[in-house]
């Protein structure tokens, strides 16, 4: 099983993210843990988290500009992740399950090396906020999404810059890659979703019907449908093969700002406020 992400985000700054304590809860429940967990130690709010693929471990981004890789069964901190100048808003963990990836506030990425929480190098390049960042699924290509209206996508071995994406109008919120590695979809304040062809670099397609911000994305374990969270109060479900939304969902009173779908699929999950 693939590792497990759940991460709070807010537009146009109305919006605040989850606890830690609520998100640990999300995540276990869509994995089928007991939804128990009381682990502190961030000094402010919790941005991001990813659950490790065998459960064991958790990953957490904070305002308090560190992420920590947590124990989940001692509830104990593990690393803090210290090395960004500004809020960490998103974090992955790499397939080996021995490095992960952080976005920042200060404009920058950084892949980290988890037995000994040191950095190992730093994707820099955008000129401003890193609002969400994706891995491929083989792990080499990251995504990261920024408030430059670009994403960029970047080789993870060597921290190359692959592909600038131009084509939002305004800050980009979420990436996230197709099962294959061979798509990119992205959200943003400009209310569209993008699909991108990644080895090329070009966009394929937008996917248009939210009346504001598209804040997060996530992908469906068959890879044939998506799912978005919007500041119009909705989250929507695509048809990836049409483009085409099939589903609406209004249920929230206020902006959605993060969505997950459960390992088998058949559950989905939004925050907000």
């Amino acid at each position: 099983m693939p590792s497990f992400r759940f991460r709070g985000r807010f537009a146009a700054g109305r919006g605040r993210p989850l606890s830690f304590a609520a998100a640990c809860v999300v995540a276990l429940a869509l994995l089928g843990r007991p939804a128990v967990a009381a682990m502190e130690g961030h000094g402010a709010i919790v941005n991001g988290l990813a659950v490790s693929a065998d459960g064991g471990r958790v990953l957490s981004a904070s305002w308090d500009y560190t992420a920590r890789l947590w124990d989940l069964e001692e509830q104990a901190t593990l690393r803090v992740l210290n090395a960004h100048v500004a809020s960490v808003n998103d974090v992955v963990f790499l397939p080996d399950g021995k490095r992960a990836i952080t976005g920042s506030w200060d404009h920058t990425a950084i892949l980290w090396d988890l037995e000994t929480g040191e950095e190992i190098r730093r994707f820099e390049g955008h000129i401003n906020n890193i609002a969400g960042i994706a891995l491929s699924p083989d792990g080499q290509t990251l995504a990261t999404a920024s408030w430059d209206h670009s994403v960029k996508l970047w080789d993870v071995n060597t921290g190359a810059l692959l592909h600038s994406l131009e084509g939002h109008a305004t800050n980009v919120m979420a990436v996230v890659f197709s099962l294959d590695g061979k798509r990119l979809y992205s959200g943003g304040y400009d209310t569209s979703i993008r699909e991108w062809d990644v080895a090329e670099g070009t966009e394929l397609r937008q996917f248009t019907g939210h009346e504001n911000s598209v804040n997060d994305l996530a992908i469906s374990p068959d890879g044939e449908r998506l799912l978005s969270a919007s500041t119009d109060e909705s989250v929507r479900l695509w048809n990836i093969g049409s483009g085409q939304a099939v589903l609406a969902m209004a249920g929230h009173e206020g902006f959605v700002g993060a969505v997950a779908i459960s390992p088998d699929g058949k559950t989905a999950i939004s925050a907000g406020m």
